[in-house]
């Protein structure tokens, strides 16, 4: 599964309609991940379930609908992620319709490495900086061309007003 690298170029891809709140937007787009902390990792935090409860909440502080919409499509976008990425450890892949549905979901193929945790392992770092350029490789140019296309429409904005 995806690094917070990964997870945060993600973000600045689907967040790409925000005008500011960018480092907030990747914040969010890794959050899923703190069930790691619980011991659950892949199951509600990383599902449909999850974005909505997640756009709930920025609803409730912002009072914005779209920044609402934007959190959760930026929260949904890290299980989506996941799903694409290899998975080491069981159950594999994630509980993408949680609360709809328990099973978990992954892809039959992978674009993105897994990400070691076993830090005391003697290829921990190397592998896990692999797999972060690899991310960067695949993310960055869909970044920057999304960073291109909000730039592009907000100078847009500003010569019709």
């Amino acid at each position: 599964m995806p690094s917070p690298v990964g997870h945060g170029l993600a973000s600045l891809i689907v967040g790409a309609p925000v005008r500011r709140g960018w480092l907030a937007l990747a914040l969010v787009g890794m959050a899923p991940d703190l069930d790691l902390l619980w011991g659950r990792h892949g199951m509600e935090t990383h599902s449909v379930g999850a974005a909505i409860i997640a756009g709930l909440v920025a609803l409730l502080i912002t009072r914005n609908r779209r920044a609402a919409v934007i959190v959760a499509l930026v929260w949904v976008a890290h299980p989506l992620l996941d799903t694409l990425g290899e998975d080491s450890s069981p159950p594999y892949g994630v509980m993408l319709f949680w609360p709809f549905s328990r099973a978990h979901f992954i892809a039959p193929f992978h674009v993105f490495d897994s990400i070691y945790r076993a830090y005391w392992k003697f290829d921990f770092w190397t592998h896990n900086a692999v797999a972060a350029i690899k991310e960067i490789l695949i993310l960055g140019p869909l970044t920057a061309l999304a960073w291109w296309w909000r730039q592009r429409n907000r100078a847009g904005d500003r010569s019709t007003h």
